[in-house]
């Protein structure tokens, strides 16, 4: 049974806990020091000195166990700190055939993040693209082009992410269409709800060279708090021009 195993597994860490403690007051205090020297000179160590040394020592190393336990728990059970990212460079934009955006999400830790979610919480003023349909909240997880080929589940399964380490998402895909209509055309900030199945598909926005779009993105995790950022959006030629305003962390203007 699980409980079982991870019990099991409990104990053997104390154990061997235990074990390095003893160990290392055996080797490195000066009784031992004292007591090697002693028996490399072929001398007997006094029982009672020998006796007071091992009763004592393994009940010390129990304590010491007990508290580095206890402080890695302590750690492991605070709230991790998650950090929103973005800057006009790689890995957040990247060149391919068009232009891909993705926003970064950044764990401080202590400990593994659970069940990350990044969801995109509305776009203002609405585009004035006709065909636009604006359905939020939207769940990033799978690449655009994997999306747009085959629809995503509605809810998008959290994902882990270690102490120290930055995952990325993408959340746009911007080219400017062939000329006489040259559009800066946008996939990932719009969706469809396909065949009223609870399935997910990007669909394409155009954007007009005059128009300014802030989109709100948030971050949740099962231990941490909620962080929420604005991306402001501006066409730039057959790119997007975007930045990030918004404090994720405290004293770290624009989540950077």
């Amino acid at each position: 049974m699980r409980w079982l195993r991870q019990g099991g597994a409990d104990i053997a860490a104390l154990v061997v806990t235990v074990g390095r403690h003893w160990f290392g007051l055996l080797g490195g205090t000066m009784i031992g020091t004292i007591w090697l020297f002693e028996a490399a000179q072929g001398k007997d160590l006094p029982q009672q000195f020998a006796k007071a040394f091992f009763i004592a020592g393994i009940p010390l190393a129990l304590v010491l166990a007990l508290w580095e336990q206890y402080k890695e728990l302590k750690r492991l059970t605070k709230k991790v700190r998650l950090e929103l990212r973005f800057q006009p460079i790689p890995p957040y934009v990247q060149e391919r055939r068009t232009h891909f955006y993705l926003v970064g999400v950044y764990n401080h830790g202590p400990g593994v993040a659970e069940n990350v979610q990044v969801t995109l919480l509305s776009l203002d003023p609405r585009p004035r693209y006709p065909a636009y349909q604006g359905r939020f909240p939207w769940h990033l997880g799978l690449p655009i082009a994997d999306s747009m080929a085959t629809p995503q589940a509605g809810y998008v399964p959290g994902r882990a992410i270690n102490e120290h380490e930055e995952v990325c998402y993408e959340f746009a895909d911007a080219w400017r269409s062939a000329p006489p209509d040259s559009r800066l055309i946008i996939a990932g900030l719009d969706g469809a709800d396909v065949r009223g199945a609870g399935l997910q598909s990007f669909r394409y926005c155009a954007m007009a060279d005059d128009e300014r779009w802030e989109l709100r993105i948030a971050v949740s995790a099962a231990n941490a708090e909620r962080q929420v950022a604005r991306l402001i959006l501006l066409p730039d030629g057959e790119r997007l021009n975007i930045t990030l305003e918004a404090d994720t962390l405290h004293g770290r203007p624009g989540g950077l």
